[in-house]
């Protein structure tokens, strides 16, 4: 990859982890809980666009 990255013109930096000889660190999160404790509804309102329109 180093090679592709020395063909290119002009010749990117290498990334921060390479300069230092470090492998790439990943990212372990805990799981978010995804399911909403309360749901709310939305009731669309009707004419929302039109409502200009409407009062000429």
């Amino acid at each position: 990859m180093n090679e592709k990255r020395m063909a290119l013109d002009p010749i990117p930096p290498l990334p921060a982890h390479a300069e230092l000889n470090l492998p790439i660190q990943i990212v372990h999160e805990t799981p978010v809980n995804t399911e909403p404790e309360e749901v709310e509804v939305i009731e669309p309102i009707d004419n929302l666009l039109l409502g200009t329109k409407e009062r000429s």
